[in-house]
């Protein structure tokens, strides 16, 4: 069909010059031809500039001679061509046509042109014929090294078949899933191994589907803030009952609830187990602490083809992550020390105390491992721990939130003014003699006093949480 609509473009052209003065060269006629040792091409390309027009010849030249590069080229077992070539029908493989032309397997260097032909039509557009010269052992050695090029990917996909088969009976999973990704990636890349493609990937959700992570030690512990440890999870396949230990996975810890600085990742040994170390509690969610272990698989060679290996690799990676455990660790009563939250309000430069926005923030100091408890009333203008210290329960940890009176401000917004309200938050913590243990002070600004006074309780909570004590 090709040569079909390349003689007819030449026929067209050839009539179209029959009404120009430009007598036509006889190369022109015949796309490919043989002369001693060398084969001639002829490129043609149009375009309103003349240049472009040039290029494009030069492309068309560069195509018709990676195709007789091709043409003969067949796979290890000859069942099949990369190629077909009959009843004048030339058909490239795309995928195989693809991978040569653009990550420059095919090693061609087109010559400066034998002679060039051009005129420009009535319409304004020029044609453009170039004849190129190519020595014929020059394309039987190039067809011979791309040959041997296919066969080595169809190899590569059997071998890394077996090796996935090999490390799936070892036990290696991690290293079978590696030469199954690796398998299906080149099976795409190779028409006589293209049909394995669905197979492999059902080889890899296979493991997937018998992999689990289990918490072997650490759960449930009763601790406080400031305390440190470990958790140690586990990776086994399960098959036929028996769970085998799986080493060199790949796990990542987040933590899912509370706050904690620990490391993101590990490795399992030849045991299956994997370490999260937990080197400081910050902070409880409901009097808890959760660190969540999933698998962490490297999918990313099926990443970069096409969409439907994207389509598998996204896939494959939320399986992968959904194979996770959770630890908990519990806030511990007995190391459960007592707060209390006073929160003063500015108004007419003289603070008075806020019970309401005192008790909602209770439960963000409560993350942190303490027992708060309430204080019923407190008289004070000043804001200062001495008059209010005698309001607190016995030995109990103060801490301390002032907020100013919100003030109005006209602020310079393009061609006109917008209004902002702003407060000043004074967050400070004291130890049950007095002592400042850590403070924190900032501004909140809103475009609506509404939303400052709605928003204020969440941002000053998150404020305490940020704060060491």
């Amino acid at each position: 069909m090709k040569k079909f609509i390349i003689s007819f473009v030449f026929i067209c052209v050839f009539l179209s010059l029959g009404f120009s003065q430009k007598k036509l060269p006889d190369w022109v006629t015949t796309p490919v031809f043989k002369k001693g040792g060398d084969v001639y091409y002829v490129g043609m390309g149009i375009d309103k500039d003349l240049v472009e027009a040039r290029k494009k010849a030069n492309e068309d030249v560069t195509s018709r001679i990676i195709e007789t590069i091709l043409v003969d080229v067949v796979s290890s077992t000859g069942s099949e061509t990369v190629i077909t070539s009959q009843d004048g029908k030339i058909d490239v493989s795309e995928t195989v046509k693809r991978d040569i032309l653009t990550q420059g397997k095919a090693r061609i260097f087109i010559p400066v042109p034998e002679e060039e032909f051009s005129y420009q039509d009535k319409n304004g557009s020029y044609i453009v014929y170039i004849l190129v010269k190519f020595p014929e052992s020059k394309i039987l050695e190039e067809r011979k090294r791309i040959e041997q090029m296919y066969r080595d990917m169809i190899r590569s996909v059997d071998k890394f078949l077996e090796e996935g088969d090999k490390f799936a009976r070892e036990g290696k999973l991690v290293n079978s899933i590696l030469s199954y990704t690796l398998a299906a990636k080149n099976a795409l890349s190779v028409e006589e191994r293209r049909m394995f493609y669905p197979e492999i990937i059902k080889k890899i959700e296979d493991i997937l589907s018998r992999l689990s992570i289990e918490v072997i030690d650490g759960n449930g512990k009763q601790v406080g803030v400031g305390d440190s440890g470990e958790i140690r999870f586990g990776v086994f396949y399960n098959l036929e009952g028996k769970k085998i230990p799986v080493r060199d996975v790949n796990v990542i810890f987040r933590v899912s609830s509370g706050g904690a600085e620990i490391n993101n990742s590990g490795t399992t040994d030849e045991n299956g187990i994997v370490i999260c170390n937990i080197s400081r509690v910050l902070r409880f969610d409901n009097r808890k602490l959760s660190i969540r272990a999933f698998l962490n698989i490297d999918f990313s060679p099926l990443v970069s083809l096409g969409t439907e290996a994207r389509r598998d690799a996204s896939r494959l990676i939320s399986k992968a992550r959904l194979i996770q455990s959770e630890a908990n660790w519990l806030m511990s009563q007995s190391k459960s020390k007592v707060a209390a939250v006073v929160v003063l309000e500015e108004k007419g430069n003289k603070y008075s105390y806020n019970q309401s926005i005192s008790s909602s923030l209770s439960s963000y100091v409560m993350k942190k491992g303490y027992k708060v408890l309430s204080v019923s009333s407190i008289s004070t203008s000043s804001g200062e721990f001495e008059q209010i210290k005698k309001y607190l329960p016995k030995d109990a940890l103060l801490v301390l939130v002032k907020i100013s009176e919100p003030s109005e401000k006209k602020i310079e917004w393009g061609n006109s003014y917008e209004t902002r309200f702003e407060t000043t938050i004074n967050i400070e913590v004291y130890d049950s003699n007095g002592n400042l243990i850590n403070s924190d002070n900032y501004r909140l600004s809103n475009s609506s006093l509404n939303s400052l006074r709605a928003n204020i309780v969440k941002n000053i909570g998150e404020k305490i949480e940020e704060i060491e004590f």
